[in-house]
């Protein structure tokens, strides 16, 4: 009597494993859209959750219609219209050095004291962005002196 010749498995063969690819993390908010498109990445989104929620951690500080929302939402403009205004050419600046530079409290606190009048009389979200665009402007005018 002969045996059945039994085929098991090789453990030591590896399973093909499908990676997933992890979903694209693309920007549901106006400032994250505007962040990837300054930083080249609106073709390939957020790099991963950890980088989403470093964005999103200071975004919040924006949301609202008080003074200190509107600084912010004005800090944030401004930190990603120079950005992109760096990053025409080449990207110089990647979209984890923006949300650093977003951060940097000693920054922040100078340029809050600098234009807290020019932003806190404008009204409408769309009037801050077009004073950031202002700011910019004369920067890059003392830029070139």
């Amino acid at each position: 009597m002969t045996e059945d010749i039994r085929y098991v498995d090789d453990p030591f063969e590896e399973e093909p494993q499908t990676r997933q690819k992890p979903k694209k993390l693309f920007g549901k908010t106006d400032l994250q859209t505007m962040a990837l498109d300054a930083t080249g990445r609106n073709v390939y989104g957020f790099r991963d959750n950890e980088q989403l929620k470093k964005f999103k951690a200071l975004e919040e500080f924006s949301i609202g219609m008080d003074d200190e929302s509107r600084m912010w939402r004005a800090w944030i403009l401004h930190r990603i219209k120079e950005t992109s205004h760096f990053n025409r050419k080449v990207v110089n600046i990647p979209l984890d050095s923006l949300i650093h530079r977003i951060g940097m409290e000693s920054k922040r606190n100078e340029w809050f004291l600098d234009n807290r009048a020019q932003v806190l009389k404008k009204k409408e979200v769309t009037e801050i962005a077009d004073a950031v665009d202002d700011m910019l402007k004369r920067a890059g005018e003392q830029d070139d002196n």
